[in-house]
């Protein structure tokens, strides 16, 4: 007789239920959101997660704060103007800019360094001015003075990097060492630098000296470039079909053509020696025969064409010279290619109530023009656009970053050394 079925057990290996849809959906979502559901009934994971969240929001609201009091300072120097130790502080930490040429920033940082040695040297003048006639220009006129020349430096330093142009520190030497044959002696000119700039003479050469030789080389190269120069070379060109032609004098046409300063004397130089014209004129002029015109003639000033009057030979009490007229058509001016450049590559001032001006090449206040400004109306009573340390040693204000030894090549009109 067979023995009675036994009921089969719920033993752990017997399958379960299928799972209902509408838990499987809930697992789905869970792991989809990240959540495994493991952990349900384990604490101390939970309790440990809990933790790093807290601490991961501590951290995200930290950085929070940090980012909107940047922000806030940002809006305090930009819009406001701020120049309390702290502000230039995040400037500096973080290379904000005051302008920007292009998508190239100008330096906010050096903009108040340059800044606070412009106010040390008005406030020192201040105090060995016993007659009170250096009047301090306003706050506003020194900051838009500051950006603009800060503009041009980064903008030819750019360009003489471009092409190539490099300045070393023999040259800046040397620039130096002339200021102190100028002056007497180092002391006198380190002596002046501090206690008109607060600067030594490390400084001097870096700000001032560096930047002019900079924009002498950049000078020279672009007075010399043909591409950039094609305009005055075709003008000289029709000068000297003039002058071929025959039906004026040399004299006449230089009067009305020539754009050097000797123009309305005919372009008459007088005598000169050798070593007193820049080498390609004296070349140029050796080879003619007294009374011969030459063609045209490049240097860095522009296009010459020179008529010799007459010459004498070398004797025991004279060297040889000659006398000679010339005719120059200037080459392209820096400052007004310079001003051509910076235009056709956007200049923006990030400072509130400024502009750049492009066709004055300066930063103004937003309701000032070009022919109406503070910077002009103070600049004809108190140049303060060059530095010059003169023999007596006397330091006057640096916003152009130019010296003395700017003297040998301020004037492109003249061909002398």
């Amino acid at each position: 007789m067979d023995e009675p079925k036994k009921p089969v057990s719920q033993s752990a290996s017997a399958p379960q239920a299928a799972q209902k849809p509408e838990e499987l959906h809930k697992d789905i979502n869970q792991i989809l959101a990240g959540d495994s559901g493991l952990d349900k009934d384990i604490t101390k994971p939970k309790k440990s997660r809990t933790g790093f969240r807290i601490a991961i929001g501590a951290v995200l609201g930290l950085v929070a704060v940090i980012v909107i009091g940047i922000a806030v300072v940002a809006v305090g120097i930009y819009r406001f103007n701020w120049h309390d130790q702290f502000s230039k502080s995040i400037a500096t930490t973080l290379h904000l800019p005051v302008a920007l040429i292009g998508m190239e920033p100008v330096s906010y940082s050096m903009y108040q360094t340059d800044l606070a040695t412009l106010n040390f040297f008005y406030d020192a003048q201040a105090k060995s001015d016993t007659t009170g006639a250096s009047a301090k220009p306003t706050d506003t006129y020194l900051e838009k003075s500051v950006i603009s020349r800060l503009i041009r430096e980064k903008f030819v330093a750019d360009a003489a990097a471009t092409n190539k142009l490099t300045v070393n520190q023999t040259e800046i030497d040397s620039e130096f060492e002339a200021i102190v044959q100028q002056a007497g002696s180092v002391d006198e000119v380190t002596k002046a630098l501090d206690q008109l700039y607060n600067w030594d003479a490390a400084t001097f050469k870096r700000k001032v000296l560096e930047p002019y030789l900079y924009r002498t080389k950049l000078q020279e190269y672009i007075a010399t470039d043909a591409t950039i120069n094609a305009e005055a070379k075709k003008k000289a060109e029709d000068v000297l079909a003039l002058i071929n032609k025959g039906d004026k004098t040399f004299e006449d046409i230089a009067k009305e053509n020539s754009e050097d300063t000797t123009a309305s004397s005919g372009g008459d130089l007088g005598f000169f020696g050798a070593g007193e014209m820049v080498a390609p004129f004296e070349e140029a002029t050796k080879i003619l025969k007294v009374g011969e015109v030459s063609g045209l003639v490049q240097t860095q000033y522009g296009y010459h064409i020179i008529k010799l009057i007459d010459h004498t030979d070398a004797t025991a009490d004279k060297a040889e010279q000659w006398h000679a007229e010339h005719i120059l058509i200037k080459s392209k001016d820096l400052d007004e290619w310079i001003n051509q450049q910076l235009g056709e590559k956007g200049v923006k001032i990030l400072l509130a109530g400024m502009q750049w001006k492009k066709d004055c090449g300066l930063v103004l206040a937003t309701k000032e023009t070009c022919d109406n400004n503070e910077i002009l109306t103070a600049s004809s009573a108190d140049t303060i656009e060059d530095t010059n340390i003169d023999a007596d040693t006397n330091v006057n204000a640096d916003t152009n970053a130019n010296t003395n030894a700017a003297d040998a090549n301020t004037n492109s009109a003249d061909t002398s050394n």
